[in-house]
């Protein structure tokens, strides 16, 4: 197993507020880039399981009501991904983690879909069926779903080590948000 070193990076800019819930693998990527790149923000936990994203004050903060969401001053966005590309561009972040190069970016911008499209619905997918219905919700989880689901998370995790087989990170031979 091989350790990757990641240098934290100082921020001389206000800090950002970031409104997260830590079961939220997208809201995770976001918070963990922050501390990677040495992104100031405060951290204000939404419990989505609770209901929390659909108060009338989140509501009016972020009109779809998902986490993570960012606010920089008056300026609000969300989306994972979108926040990540936005921090990229006004903060100081190195640039393998979102590349100035046209091709180096088209290629994270790639590899970041696919983990969205085909990883993440399988690996989300098996996660609500085996833990968040039973678990959470108290009622089975669909079995035909789970076992689609859990079809498309074997492809994307095969289609996975394929890539890693010939480059150390999604997008080439360093980290990028992709990765995230």
């Amino acid at each position: 197993s091989q350790h990757v070193t990641l240098t934290v990076m100082p921020s001389a800019r206000s800090p950002i507020t970031l409104f997260m819930d830590s079961m939220s693998q997208p809201s995770r990527a976001v918070h963990w880039f922050c501390l990677m790149n040495g992104i100031a923000h405060n951290k204000k936990i939404v419990n989505v399981a609770k209901g929390e994203t659909r108060s009338d004050e989140f509501r009016q903060l972020h009109p779809f009501a998902k986490v993570p969401t960012m606010q920089d001053g008056d300026f609000v966005l969300g989306e994972s991904a979108a926040i990540m590309k936005y921090l990229s561009a006004v903060r100081d972040v190195e640039d393998h983690w979102y590349p100035k190069d046209a091709q180096k970016r088209a290629r994270v911008d790639e590899r970041l879909d696919w983990v969205h499209t085909q990883l993440r619905f399988g690996a989300a997918g098996i996660f609500q069926q085996k833990y968040l219905w039973p678990v959470i919700f108290q009622r089975p989880g669909d079995e035909r779903h789970e076992k689609r689901v859990q079809a498309a998370l074997n492809s994307a995790l095969e289609n996975m080590e394929v890539t890693l087989a010939s480059q150390k990170y999604l997008a080439g031979d360093q980290p990028s948000i992709a990765d995230l």
